[in-house]
């Protein structure tokens, strides 16, 4: 999975899925350099990169630097971005999942518990160690990332400011419609990305424990070289001649 730049302007039509005219059919939405632009309601997004590549070089060939834990969670939501007949018979089932009340809207908890149950189901329990439960464990590791994916996503599409009946004064514009849900997925992948590379950095090296979810200078310093092969562009520029600094 890489990040790169945006190649075509995106159609967006209220009350349908959403659709990006250009992308690859059959490829699903990822990254590399995850280039998002607003343009009049719009958003330009580069969806050519298959979910296989999270493991592979980019095409810099750099090596992948994300974790083993990133491509894991990664891997149950990359399927929903794919604009294929596949990917849009999972979504209708993945947002049932999330929309368990009927109502064609998700709150963030509704989120969560989609991910969650998503990840469970990838995951189960272990059967010999009952304690140990992956899909838990990946819930937790990455749950930073679910508001910034909802957030992002819920305010795609264009909101007439009405006002959603039996709420005080909620619109459109504070839950993720089906129409977003894709692009949620995305989020989610894109996120978790960016979170591992920072945790990376964060406290010295992999692993979140004793993590204070900030970066000083000197934890930058030594730590950046470490991600230069998530699919950030900038990061990739500039590991080309990087040398961890003391």
């Amino acid at each position: 999975m890489e990040v790169g730049e945006a190649k075509e302007e995106a159609g967006v039509e209220a009350g349908v899925e959403d659709g990006f005219a250009g992308d690859t059919p059959g490829k699903p939405l990822m990254l590399r350099g995850a280039s998002f632009s607003n343009n009049n309601d719009e958003e330009s997004v580069d969806g050519d990169a298959a979910a296989s590549a999270a493991a592979s070089p980019s095409k810099s060939g750099i090596a992948s630097t994300v974790t083993a834990e990133c491509r894991d969670f990664e891997v149950c939501f990359e399927p929903y971005t794919a604009k294929t007949d596949a990917g849009a018979a999972l979504r209708k089932e993945g947002f049932k999942l999330a929309d368990p009340n009927g109502n064609g809207l998700c709150s963030l908890a509704e989120i969560e518990g989609f991910v969650l149950q998503t990840l469970l189901k990838a995951y189960p329990r272990d059967k010999v160690f009952k304690s140990m439960e992956k899909g838990r464990d990946l819930f937790d590791a990455f749950r930073p990332c679910y508001i910034k994916a909802f957030n992002d996503a819920k305010d795609y599409k264009s909101d007439t400011g009405a006002v959603i009946a039996g709420t005080k004064k909620s619109t459109a514009d504070d839950f993720v419609s089906f129409g977003e849900f894709r692009l949620m997925c995305a989020y989610l992948c894109i996120y978790a990305r960016t979170y591992d590379a920072f945790s990376l950095v964060d406290g010295g090296g992999s692993g979140r424990v004793g993590d204070d979810r900030k970066i000083d200078k000197a934890e930058w310093a030594a730590g950046y070289v470490d991600t230069i092969g998530h699919g950030f562009v900038g990061l990739e520029v500039s590991g080309r001649t990087a040398t961890r600094m003391p």
